[in-house]
């Protein structure tokens, strides 16, 4: 592995005439320097680990022999463990049985042919229909013992299990279409197992409780009431409320983003996806420069770029990159001698063929304008919502077979030679 690497290492630079064929070669060369560097240091722990375990296992006082004799000699798990992994497997069923499910609620109750006049009209909302798209519906009743929902009584939700998976991401992604309409009240999300609904549920009421608790209540915008943390604390005098982000409940400050900004020495650039800036937006930082595109119809959505303005900076305005529909903006920043071209992406969960294409393209175009200019380097971040891509140090590659937007986007990642570095 040394010897590959002293080999790698001591590959020729390129001269700046050098063909575009020779530059790219020199890149690869150096990205691979990088990756048989770190698959060395890997190696190394790896067997540093292994000696250690072995040890372990030689070692009768270490209490790690019993363990592995129970292993080699075949003997059954503890009765709760049983329990753990037949937990587990019931859970992961139920995922792959609701997989092509969608929830419609706010359509109000009603009879069995009363739902199906009213799920049907989304459909055709939707451009979808039953015939070829619906596999089957039902209303969703109460299992709850408490009293927000007494058992049995029918709630305003209709689980829809489509045919496919593209039926169910279409519907997903059509949903938007639904605001400033008749339905606007109508909402559409992924249908979730019992064991989600009941954190969920959870995380709902004791949110609810921690909110009505709140002291120092002041009127915040919107549906938000919110407390202010009293003198003496570490954000005294800081507005917040109790919100639920990935599945657990924190307080949600108001300034949160300008706090975090002084907590990390103000970094020289900031890239945020998800922005939800609009036109009345107050989305300016004090010293730092503003690249953004936001959602100009609905909310959600939008990136941004901030720069430090001790940094020479400017929107990168190629057609080829500002008119998209894609969410993505672009700028080239100087440090020092060298230019960099930096790019904030984002890409919804259930993005059509138009969006992957769109993305795809500008990242291709990206590097051509970095071959083909006085910059000398690509960076491109953001969310781009490929659950079926596992990130590593090392790049991407697919779980399962993956779908084909996730297996071309890697490949125009490695077609540009470009290195996963989170």
């Amino acid at each position: 592995m040394d010897e590959v690497t002293d080999i790698l290492e001591d590959w020729p630079t390129v001269p700046h005439t050098a063909s575009e064929t020779s530059k790219k070669m020199n890149r690869y060369v150096m990205a691979l320097v990088k990756i048989v560097k770190e698959q060395s240091v890997k190696i190394k722990e790896l067997e540093s680990k292994l000696a250690s375990t072995e040890a372990g296992l030689q070692d009768p006082s270490r209490g790690t022999g019993t363990l592995w004799s129970n292993v080699v000699n075949g003997k059954k798990p503890s009765e709760q463990t049983q329990a753990l992994i037949a937990s587990v497997n019931k859970e992961i069923n139920e995922k792959a049985r609701i997989e092509n499910n969608v929830i419609i609620s706010g359509v109000g109750v009603g009879s069995e042919g009363e739902d199906t006049e009213k799920v049907d009209k989304v459909l055709k909302a939707l451009n979808l229909d039953r015939s070829s798209h619906v596999k089957s519906q039902r209303r969703i009743k109460s299992n709850n013992k408490g009293n927000e929902n007494p058992p049995g009584r029918v709630l305003d939700m209709i689980v829809v299990e489509f045919k496919n998976e593209d039926a169910k991401i279409k519907a997903l992604r059509e949903a938007k279409k639904l605001r400033g309409t008749e339905l606007s009240n109508v909402y559409i999300n992924p249908d979730k197992t019992p064991s989600e609904r009941a954190l969920e549920r959870q995380l709902r009421l004791e949110r609810n409780k921690r909110n009505d608790a709140l002291t120092n209540v002041k009127e915040g915008e919107g549906r938000h009431r919110y407390g202010v943390k009293p003198v003496g604390h570490s954000k005294a005098g800081q507005k917040f409320y109790w919100g639920i982000r990935w599945n657990e409940l924190r307080e949600i400050y108001f300034d949160d983003f300008n706090s975090l900004i002084s907590f990390h020495n103000f970094p020289h650039v900031v890239l945020v996806t998800e922005t939800w800036f609009n036109a009345l937006s107050i989305s300016q930082l004090s010293n730092y420069k503003l690249f953004c595109k936001n959602r100009e119809t609905i909310r959600g959505g939008g990136v941004a770029i901030y720069v430090r303005r001790d940094l020479m900076c400017f929107e990168v305005n190629e057609a080829a990159l500002s008119d998209t529909r894609s969410e993505q903006v672009w700028c080239n920043i100087k440090f020092n001698d060298e230019s960099i071209i930096v790019g904030c992406i984002y890409r919804p969960p259930f993005a059509d063929c138009e969006i992957n294409s769109e993305i795809n393209r500008s990242i291709g175009y990206a590097s051509h304008l970095c071959s083909s200019s006085s910059s000398k380097s690509l960076l491109v971040a953001g969310d781009f919502n490929f659950p079926d891509i596992s990130w590593s140090q090392d790049g991407g590659f697919c779980t399962n077979k993956g779908r084909p937007s996730s297996l071309e986007f890697l490949n125009i990642l490695g077609k540009n030679f470009l290195t996963q570095h989170v």
